[in-house]
Formats: structure tokens, C-alpha cells, sequence
């Protein structure tokens, strides 16, 4: 079965340092996980009034199409309590999101967004990669 790799980023700020543990766990568990960044805290963006927010990035590998393995990251936030209820750029137990699939960017925030960088780039670099200027 072939193999994919992606690089998911992950944001708290309910309980956020549990709650990183467990997505790590989760992804460790259920995938190969490569590879994480170093943990930042970042100022809310969009609805202001809530808690900093922890962020980082994983490198993970997995034999899931990049559909399935995006549907799966949101499965992992339900399973650690996301509410979706709320405005949605409000507090959250976790955002998983699929940045870079097989090297290409996938999501938008990887250029647009200042909490995502500079631990995608960390990860990246870690492993011998560079960030892809285009999406894919």
C-alpha cells in the first residue's frame, strides 16, 4: 500500500498543552508520526477576546488517500472535544489541519497565516525540506 506523507498543523487554546499531548498520541498511535515542531504561543486572530493559542506542526505518514486523511484530522478534533458551534475562529480544544500532502501545499494558511509558518518551516527544514511556494 503506498504511503503519503502530510504535514498537519495543530491549534489550542482550551486546554491546549493537554491537548496536544493527546492529538500527538492519537497520530502516534494510529500513523507513523515523523516528526513534530517545536510549540508556539500566537494571539488569537479573528475573535480576539479568548486565550493565546498553542500551535505547532506534524510530519506524519499514512497509507489514507488525502481525502480520507483529512476527514480523519477532523475526527480526531471531535474525539478531543472540538466544538463546532461556536464562531470559527473562536476557542477550540483543537484544529487539525492538512498543510502539505506529498510536498505540495494544500491549505491556504500556509502562506497566509503567521501562526502556521514558522512551525511548518521548522518541521520542514528539520527533515530536509523547504516550504513549496505554490498550491497544489
Amino acid at each position: 500500500m503506498p504511503t503519503n506523507t502530510a504535514v498537519v498543523s495543530f491549534g489550542s487554546n482550551i486546554d491546549p498543552e493537554f491537548n496536544e499531548g493527546r492529538a500527538r498520541s492519537i497520530l502516534q498511535s494510529e500513523h507513523d508520526l515523523l516528526d513534530a515542531s517545536r510549540f508556539y504561543w500566537t494571539d488569537p486572530v479573528g475573535v480576539t477576546d479568548q486565550p493565546r493559542f498553542l500551535n505547532g506542526a506534524y510530519m506524519v505518514s499514512t497509507t489514507l488517500t488525502k481525502d480520507d486523511f483529512r476527514q480523519y484530522l477532523k475526527e480526531v478534533e471531535d474525539r478531543l472535544g472540538r466544538d463546532r458551534t461556536g464562531p470559527k475562529a473562536g476557542p477550540r480544544t483543537a484544529d487539525l489541519d492538512l498543510l502539505i500532502w506529498n510536498g505540495s501545499v494544500v491549505h491556504h494558511d500556509v502562506h497566509d497565516a503567521d501562526y502556521v509558518r514558522p512551525a511548518l518551516v521548522e518541521v520542514l527544514e528539520k527533515n530536509g525540506m523547504k516550504l513549496p511556494e505554490e498550491e497544489g
